[in-house]
């Protein structure tokens, strides 16, 4: 960002060139390091979406993801339509793992989805959801192979705010659990259904959740 920087700022940049929990070690954990970056943000009166910049299109970045140097792990945030992006309603992040991190011997076009980040209009936190298979065009993985991938998640490159990476890493950590809840739920609810049954409803594009976690409810199921 062009703005001036902030200590907090100064002092995450300055650790940036370690891995993340290194980072947040530094502040007594990831809750500590989301604490202090949420202080941060309200002391220099921004949010999430000004650390995103000028969202002018849907997506932010418009056209490439954001990854890591192996290109194991990507992201990128966006909203579905415009009158989502005009309002600030439902604006969320993807975050993806390459299936070399599984053991695929390759890389491939269908990544595994991780999990769903998403906003509030504030540029908040609001919770979590999976998505259904033909919004992500993913392999989907079963919840205990995604666990080691929400330890290790962190993509950087071409990132609009380091400092964003850095958050999403944190939050991954913090509220794995309820983040692997939620994949399990999935699982649960995919493997009761007849194989028939699971392939029409991944493709019904009626249904764009599968399940999600809202910190002002409980976790739902579509």
């Amino acid at each position: 960002m062009g703005d001036a920087p902030t200590g907090f700022r100064q002092r995450a940049l300055g650790l940036i060139q370690g891995a993340p929990q290194s980072v947040f070690a530094d502040w007594g954990g990831a809750q500590q390091f989301l604490e202090a970056y949420a202080a941060d943000l309200t002391l220099t009166g921004q949010s999430l979406f000004q650390q995103l910049g000028p969202v002018t299109d849907l997506r932010k970045p418009v056209k490439i993801d954001v990854d890591d140097s192996d290109g194991l792990f990507c992201w990128f945030f966006h909203y579905h339509d415009a009158a989502a992006h005009a309002q600030k309603q439902g604006g969320h992040f993807h975050l993806f793992a390459d299936g070399r991190f599984f053991g695929d011997s390759k890389p491939s076009a269908d990544k595994t989805h991780l999990i769903a980040v998403e906003l509030d209009q504030t540029g908040d936190l609001a919770g979590f959801f999976v998505p259904n298979r033909w919004t992500t065009n993913e392999r989907m993985r079963p919840a205990t192979v995604l666990a080691p991938a929400l330890d290790d998640f962190y993509a950087s490159e071409n990132s609009p705010d380091m400092l964003l990476s850095l958050w999403l890493s944190a939050l991954l950590s913090v509220f794995k659990e309820d983040i692997l809840e939620l994949l399990f739920q999935r699982d649960q609810y995919l493997n009761a259904m007849p194989l028939a049954e699971r392939e029409r409803y991944l493709n019904d594009a009626s249904v764009a959740r599968i399940c999600e976690w809202r910190f002002d409810d409980n976790p739902t199921q579509a």
